[in-house]
């Protein structure tokens, strides 16, 4: 026992003298992140403020710092230090004579290197500008920008309208137009909360939790990406963090996003089936139906689309607002189109205009599929359980030899600070498979199964209550998904074949698409806590602005960070105080975007294209 102790001690030593030696040997590298004081800067009359990347090399042989600098790059697990970012204000930093603005950018930073026995040359010039010029992108006189200032005008005088229509006028149901821009019958509607007569729709109540639980963990995920987006004080948080058990997790939980696309299919395939027993509906209806769900994400998609297009630009300033908010924005306009049609993560998928609407993109993609298919395993619905298990087998090797094909990797073991930092434009497992529908495309089959399963059983009155295996698993589910994304980090930690990576990209798409089935199926069938917690009346609110929410926090929490003059100081609690004002700050506008936006134009669009 004696030497058990013994060993441990000496073991938590060697770690903590070699956890010493590597910040030792990290504090003699250059200041990775450098800012002048920007306000400063741009309040000189001939203010010159210049932003870029530098890569640092040696011109002499033997070069110790250069040496340990190289051998730093090659970790993964902290940010690539053989670049520097900096920020300076030309004017006073650097006393050179050259005309040209990049010229003299790039010299003064050499100048400094120079004095560290090292070199540097300008990787990539994110902007110069000089006080009192605005840059392109901060410009907001063209004619996108005049559309959207149209589009608010008109928007709010016919909520006017509509209001007034209501108060004063109306009479009987009154007319439907105006009525669909009247603001007490919108908040009517959002503050009712009636239950259905039919258990099985009621049962679906537990996925206004789910949603409310996928939007909140979005927000946080993002948080932490957005962070790593700008230049930090102390980048070694984030180094840590990234690369210890509890990051690891954090990454492996990315794949839960996958319960965005089963909720998403088990509804559709669940509206099918249940409107195919009372209507005929064929394959005819298909265009007509994902219009419909078109129709049902446009007015806020859209509307926040062309904001971050064109108004974006112009909410802040700072250092970091021209390369953060304006070089997205500029994707935006570039990708306006082809967002609009959801394609934006198949055209230039490294191009990535509010990261969140990838999985927006892939839903609308496999819809089509998903609704021809119910419409023809309804024509022979005894052959549906056994043609859906064989394409679920089908779809899982699929994924597989893509894997394989491409050399893939899982989502947790590509969480670094790099891949960060460049919100994943460099990383192929992200821009090529995380964002493509083939990822999804096992979790959309497994959200088609669960709706046919569970129409079944309901139909047959199976109670999986009855089951005392069942309800444990019940019970189990949650702590087992949670195992699972440990064991992931454990496995991101120990395995370096890249053979076994490829194959967890499958593997854990699988047993994360197996566990939320399994999940969403017993809470809507079985009576419990989590039921209870998940199906809690107040959530349904939170549901009914979570699109919104989804849609806006992107441009909430990249405002927040970007706008700031310093480097941003990092920490959990820094963490905590940007999800929760992200948060609070999305949900109090996503509620008049809701209101005054999506619920009129839904009602008027729905009118305009007839199911029949």
């Amino acid at each position: 026992m004696k030497g058990v102790v013994f060993a441990f001690l000496c073991l938590l030593a060697v770690t903590v003298q070699s956890e010493k030696n590597v910040e030792s040997e990290l504090r003699r590298l250059p200041k990775l992140f450098h800012l002048d004081d920007y306000e400063a800067c741009m309040e000189r009359d001939n203010g010159i403020y210049c932003l870029g990347k530098f890569q640092i090399y040696s011109d002499m042989e033997n070069n110790p710092l250069f040496d340990l600098i190289q051998e730093k790059a090659q970790d993964i697990h902290l940010f690539n230090r053989s670049f520097i970012h900096r920020g300076y204000c030309l004017t006073t930093r650097c006393a050179i004579a050259e005309a040209n603005v990049t010229t003299r950018f790039e010299r003064c930073v050499d100048t400094w290197a120079r004095k560290h026995a090292l070199r540097t040359r300008l990787h990539e010039l994110h902007y110069c500008k000089t006080a009192g010029k605005p840059l392109p992108i901060e410009k907001n006189t063209d004619m996108p920008h005049q559309l959207l200032l149209y589009f608010v005008y008109g928007i709010l005088a016919l909520n006017l309208i509509g209001t007034v229509y209501d108060v004063m006028f109306r009479t009987g149901e009154g007319n439907f137009i105006l009525m669909a821009f009247s603001f007490p019958a919108n908040w009517k509607k959002f503050g009712t909360m009636s239950d259905e007569s039919d258990p099985r729709i009621n049962n679906l109540q537990v996925l206004y939790g789910i949603r409310t639980w996928f939007m909140c963990t979005a927000i946080a995920a993002h948080v932490g990406l957005v962070v790593c987006m700008v230049y930090q004080h102390n980048p070694r948080f984030f180094e840590k963090l990234l690369a210890s058990r509890a990051g690891s997790t954090l990454g492996a939980s990315t794949t839960i996003t996958q319960a965005y696309i089963v909720m998403s299919n088990f509804l559709t395939a669940f509206s099918l089936i249940s409107v195919s027993a009372k209507h005929k509906i064929g394959l005819r209806t298909i265009p007509v139906l994902v219009l419909k769900r078109a129709i049902r994400l446009y007015p806020i998609y859209l509307t926040v689309n062309a904001f971050a297009a064109t108004w974006w630009t112009n909410v802040g300033q700072g250092p970091m607002w021209p390369l953060v908010v304006g070089g997205e924005s500029a994707i935006c306009r570039k990708k306006f189109w082809l967002t609009t049609l959801f394609l934006q993560n198949m055209v230039d998928p490294e191009q990535i205009c509010l990261v969140q609407t990838w999985i927006m993109a892939v839903d609308m993609q496999l819809q089509v599929a998903t609704m021809v298919l119910v419409l023809l395993l309804l024509k022979r619905r005894e052959w549906a359980m056994p043609v859906l298990y064989a394409m679920f087998a089908a779809v899982t090797a699929l994924t597989t030899a893509v894997a394989f094909n491409k050399e893939y990797l899982p989502i947790f073991n590509i969480v670094t600070p790099d891949n960060f930092q460049s919100l994943f434009r460099n990383e192929k497992s992200f821009t090529g498979l995380f964002q493509s529908p083939v990822n999804c495309v096992m979790t959309a089959v497994g959200g088609v199964i669960l709706a046919f399963l569970y129409v079944d059983h309901q139909e047959r009155g199976i109670k999986i209550s009855n089951s005392k295996l069942l309800v444990f698993l019940h019970y189990m589910a949650f702590p087992a998904l949670a195992g699972w994304l440990y064991f992931c980090s454990i496995l991101n930690e120990t395995i370096t074949n890249p053979t076994t990576m490829m194959l967890m990209v499958t593997i854990d798409r699988l047993v994360v698409t197996l566990l939320e089935c399994f999940i969403m199926y017993t809470m809507m069938s079985l009576k419990s806590c989590y039921q209870a917690a998940f199906s809690w009346k107040p959530l349904r609110i939170t549901m009914r602005l979570s699109f919104a929410v989804s849609m806006v926090h992107w441009c909430v929490n990249v405002a927040m960070v970007a706008n700031r003059q310093t480097l941003h100081d990092s920490s959990f609690m820094g963490l905590a105080l940007d999800f929760l004002g992200t948060l609070v700050i999305s949900l109090l506008i996503a509620l008049p975007l809701t209101l005054l936006v999506e619920y009129p134009l839904k009602k008027v669009l729905d009118r305009l294209v007839p199911l029949t």
